[in-house]
């Protein structure tokens, strides 16, 4: 799999996150349901952070800055 799809797999999951809190943050939940709806809530927030950090980090392979460890093999490869 190509670091580009890899990376535009983790932006999709954080787009489907970032849907879900909008969700979250514009449903009311019956009181009962508030902590647990205020608990999902923070832990996408996390969870979006993390892939939004992920592609990030990644982007930054993507751009050449850094050498493959094999010269024979393409630095936008990653093994299956």
């Amino acid at each position: 799999m190509h670091l580009a799809a890899i990376i535009a797999e983790l932006e999709g999951a954080a787009q489907q996150e970032a849907a879900g809190i909008h969700v979250l943050e514009t449903t009311r939940f019956e009181p009962e349901l508030g902590a647990v709806a205020t608990s999902c809530l923070d832990a996408s927030r996390r969870r979006a952070e993390a892939l939004a950090q992920a592609a990030k980090r990644l982007r930054v392979l993507l751009q050449g800055d850094f050498a493959p460890a094999d010269p024979g093999r393409s630095n936008q490869t990653v093994p299956a």
